[in-house]
C-alpha cells in the first residue's frame, strides 16, 4: 500500500457518522432540531376559531362598505330629489304657507319705502301681518321678476291675512301707491318741525301742537328719558325722537299718525345703533346721549360730529363737571320763547347768562335739560362712538364752518382769535 503520509486511522475523539441501528437512523453527534408533534386537539380548535373569526371579520366589513355605499347613493339620490321638487315652482308654492280669499281681514296702510327690494318687502308684510309667509310672497317675485323689480316706493292700501298674490298685484300697480311725502332735515327743533310737517301735508299747525303735548301717546316711554347725572329730564317733550327722514305717507293721516311713523322710525334706528345699551356701557342715560347728538348735529358739521360729542362728554363729566358754553343752547332758549335767533356774537349778556333758562350751557355745568334739536342717524351714531381725544373745547373759525378742536386754553384763545379775525366771533371773545 503507499503511504502518501495521510494518516486514515480512525480518531477515536473525532465525531463518528454513520448508520446507527438502534436510533434507526442517521448517526450525528451534532445538535439537531425536533420536529414538532402534532397539534393537540386543543390547539386545532384554536386555530378553527380564529380562522372563522378572520373570516367572519372581514365579511362584517364587506357588508359595512356595501351598506355604506347604498346610504350614500340613497342620500345623493334622496338630496337631487328635493332640489328637483324646490326647483319646480308649483311645488314651491305648495310649500309655501299662504292665506285663503276668505282668510282676508281688515285694511291697512303699508308702506314701501326707497331702495326696498322683494325680500326686504316680503318680511315687512309678514311682520306688519299681512301675508302668512315670506316665501309666498318671494316665490311670485321669483316667477315675476321684472314686475318684483317694478314695485315703487308709496304707501298701498292691502288688507290683513290676504293670500301673497294678492297683495303682490296691489304693489306692482303703480296706481295704487299713495306718493304722498315729506322731508324733515337733520338738526330742526320740534318747533321748525312741526310747522315744516304742516306746510308739506297741509295737515294744521294746531293739530301737531297738540299731539307733541304727550310724548308717551307718540310711542316714547319713560325708558328713553332715563338719566344717570342726577338732573331731570324733560319729561313732556318730545324734542330729539323726531327722525329727520323722507316718509310716504297716506294723505289720510292725522297729525298723531305722522308725527308717531317719526317716533317710530327713531326707536328702530336707535335699535340699529343699539344706544340703550351704548348708553349703559358709558354708564350714562340714554337721554344724555340724545342730548349729545343734538348738539353735536346743530354745533358742527358731520365730519366733526364724533369729537364734538367727546367734548361734550369729557367736559359734562369732568370732576368736578363743566359748563358746556354752548351758545346753540341760547338760541334754542330764544325759540322756545318765540324770539329770533341770534349769531353769536348779537346775543346779549342777559340773553347768555339767563338764569331762567333751564337750557343755560354758560353757567349750569353739565349737560342741559333736553335735547335742543333732533339728531339724525350720524349725530346719534357719533354719541354712541365718540372719538378718543382730551378735547375740552371747539370754536368755529370761519364762515365756512370749519371747527377746530383743543385740549387746553391757550390752544382755545389761538382758535379765538382765527374766529375774530374771520369775522365769526365779536372782539369781546378775545381771550
Amino acid at each position: 500500500m503507499l503511504d502518501h503520509g495521510l494518516d486514515l486511522a480512525w480518531d477515536e475523539d473525532r465525531p463518528r457518522r454513520g448508520w446507527d441501528d438502534d436510533r434507526r437512523g442517521w448517526d450525528d453527534d451534532r445538535p439537531r432540531r425536533r420536529r414538532p408533534g402534532p397539534p393537540n386537539r386543543r390547539a386545532q380548535q384554536q386555530r378553527r376559531r380564529k380562522k372563522r373569526k378572520r373570516r367572519q371579520k372581514g365579511k362584517s366589513y364587506t357588508a359595512l362598505i356595501i351598506s355604506l355605499s347604498l346610504l350614500l347613493l340613497v342620500g345623493l339620490g334622496g338630496y337631487w330629489g328635493v332640489v328637483q321638487l324646490l326647483n319646480n315652482q308649483s311645488v314651491r308654492e305648495f310649500l309655501a304657507a299662504d292665506y285663503e280669499q276668505g282668510d282676508m281681514g281688515d285694511e291697512v296702510t303699508f308702506r314701501v319705502k326707497e331702495g326696498e327690494f322683494g325680500s326686504v318687502i316680503a318680511a315687512n308684510l309678514v311682520e306688519a301681518g299681512v301675508i302668512k309667509s315670506k316665501a309666498a310672497f318671494i316665490n311670485i317675485c321669483s316667477s315675476r321678476k321684472t314686475d318684483c323689480e317694478s314695485i315703487q316706493p308709496g304707501a298701498y292700501k292691502v288688507q290683513l291675512n290676504s293670500p301673497a298674490k294678492v297683495v303682490f298685484d296691489i304693489l306692482v300697480d303703480p296706481k295704487n301707491a299713495i306718493t304722498s311725502k315729506f322731508t324733515i332735515q337733520e338738526g330742526l327743533s320740534v318747533i321748525k318741525t312741526i310747522k315744516s310737517l304742516s306746510e308739506q301735508t297741509g295737515i294744521p299747525l294746531e293739530d301737531f301742537q297738540e299731539a307733541i303735548k304727550d310724548p308717551a301717546a307718540l310711542g316714547i316711554g319713560p325708558e328713553w328719558y332715563q338719566r344717570q347725572d342726577g338732573k331731570n329730564a324733560a319729561t313732556t317733550s318730545i324734542e330729539g325722537f323726531l327722525f329727520p327722514d323722507t316718509y310716504f305717507y297716506d294723505p289720510t293721516a292725522t297729525a298723531t299718525d305722522i308725527l308717531k311713523m317719526m317716533v317710530n322710525q327713531f326707536k328702530t334706528v336707535a335699535n340699529e345703533l343699539g344706544l340703550q345699551q351704548q348708553a349703559q356701557a358709558r354708564q350714562i342715560g340714554v337721554y344724555e346721549l340724545i342730548i349729545a347728538a343734538s348738539i353735536a348735529q346743530v354745533e358742527v358739521k358731520e365730519p366733526d360730529f364724533a369729537k364734538a360729542t367727546r367734548v361734550v362728554y369729557n367736559r359734562a363729566y369732568h370732576e368736578p363737571p363743566w359748563p358746556l358754553g354752548m351758545d346753540t343752547a341760547v338760541n334754542y332758549w330764544l325759540e322756545l320763547q318765540g324770539k329770533p335767533e341770534k349769531s353769536s356774537g348779537q346775543m346779549l349778556n342777559s340773553e347768555i347768562h339767563d338764569p331762567n333758562n333751564p337750557y343755560n350751557t354758560h353757567d349750569v355745568a353739565g349737560l342741559p335739560v333736553g335735547p335742543i334739536s333732533n339728531p339724525g342717524k350720524a349725530a346719534l351714531q357719533a354719541a354712541a362712538n365718540p372719538a378718543a381725544g382730551d378735547w375740552m373745547y371747539f370754536t368755529a373759525v370761519d364762515h365756512n364752518g370749519t371747527t377746530k378742536f383743543a385740549a387746553s386754553e391757550w390752544e382755545r384763545c389761538q382758535h379765538v382769535a382765527e374766529a375774530i379775525s374771520n369775522g365769526v366771533l365779536g372782539e369781546e371773545s378775545r381771550c
